[in-house]
């Protein structure tokens, strides 16, 4: 069995929804008034549910981190500046680190986005 989804536990879907729809450049698939997803490659959705906080899930209740790899150094800056104008809360600027070139974002919930470039080898 392989994982298929990632589930986002947000505060208000429609907030949510308005950021990824910019990001991903695609409309949220809405299934409810507090449930949507996103279809993504190779199978994967990304949902979004708002919830209040009952049966213990909130947005609160754990972190994660989504990732986009890019396929160069260029294409990583070229995202922090998109997303920068867009208002994006950047944590972390592009850099250079063991694993690559990357910089983390967040979501309007606090949800880390890591973008970067990871060369293999």
């Amino acid at each position: 069995m392989q994982p298929n989804q990632i589930v986002r536990y947000v505060a208000d879907k429609a907030r949510s929804g308005s950021f990824y729809e910019g990001i991903l450049g695609q409309a949220i698939v809405d299934m409810s008034p507090n449930f949507g997803v996103f279809p993504l490659d190779g199978g994967w959705t990304l949902a979004l549910l708002q919830t209040d906080g009952g049966a213990g899930i909130s947005p609160e209740s754990g972190s994660s981190e989504l990732v986009f790899s890019l396929d160069s150094k260029d294409q990583v800056d070229a995202t922090a500046r998109e997303w920068k104008g867009r208002g994006v809360t950047l944590v972390s600027e592009p850099a250079e680190v063991p694993f690559g070139y990357t910089f983390v974002a967040q979501d309007p919930d606090g949800f880390l986005l890591r973008v970067g470039y990871f060369p293999q080898g």
